[in-house]
């Protein structure tokens, strides 16, 4: 089985915190990788280097993640 793009994000985000810039509005890792989260999980997407929507159930839980994130680094 193939893992999805999604769940590869999130595995990023929960090994390499140090590697993630994450405020109010964006959550950006070193790569240039760009997330957009300032309207909250339903518009979570990703904005660079390419623009892609997550499906519904995955836009949350990356949201989710990337709360947690913000969490452990404030």
């Amino acid at each position: 089985m193939t893992q999805s793009y999604t769940q590869i994000l999130i595995h990023k985000l929960l090994t390499e915190p140090d590697a993630w810039k994450v405020d109010d509005f964006w959550a950006i890792h070193q790569s240039g990788l760009t997330i957009w989260i300032g309207s909250g999980a339903f518009s979570c997407r990703i904005e660079k280097p390419e623009y892609r929507e997550f499906p519904f159930f995955e836009r949350l839980r990356v949201y989710k993640t990337i709360q947690q994130l913000r969490q452990k680094k404030s």
